[in-house]
C-alpha cells in the first residue's frame, strides 16, 4: 500500500477494511502503529518484490496510487491488474498512470458489470 493511501484511511470512518491481512505500507518516514499486521516498508520495490515473492502465503495485492503501481510495472514486478470504471464524468482529472519508459500490453482476461453502471476490467501485464 502507498503511503497516501495508508494515511487516507482513517478518514473513511470504517476502521482498517483489510482485517485479518497483512499490511504493508511502502514509505521513506516511520507509520503509526494505528492497525494490527501492518508493518512499514522502506527498502525500495525491488526488494519489496522480492520478499513478496518469496515470503508471502497467496497473492499480494498493491492498494494504492497510480505512483506506486507505476513503480511496480515499471520493475516488471506486477503480473494483474484490475482497472474499475466508474459511470462519472468528471471533466478533469490526472492520468491514471504517469509516464513510463516503455509501454506493456494489457491483456484482457475478464469484464464484469458491477452495481450502478461500474465495470471490472481484469488483465494480465504482458
Amino acid at each position: 500500500m502507498g503511503r497516501v493511501t495508508y494515511d487516507q484511511i482513517p478518514s473513511f470512518g470504517v476502521g482498517w477494511p483489510y482485517q485479518g491481512k497483512q499490511g504493508i505500507v511502502v514509505t521513506s518516514q516511520p507509520i503509526p502503529g494505528k492497525y494490527p499486521d501492518v508493518q512499514g516498508w522502506h527498502d525500495g520495490i525491488l526488494s519489496l518484490a522480492r520478499h513478496l515473492r518469496t515470503e508471502a502465503v497467496g497473492d499480494a495485492w498493491i492498494v494504492g496510487g497510480a505512483k506506486l503501481q507505476a513503480a511496480f510495472v515499471e520493475a516488471g514486478e506486477l503480473d494483474h491488474l484490475d482497472l474499475f470504471i466508474v459511470p462519472i464524468l468528471l471533466g478533469d482529472g490526472l492520468p491514471l498512470f504517469p509516464r513510463q519508459e516503455r509501454s506493456r500490453d494489457l491483456i484482457l482476461r475478464t469484464s464484469r458489470t458491477l452495481d450502478k453502471g461500474m465495470v471490472r476490467l481484469s488483465y494480465d501485464i504482458g
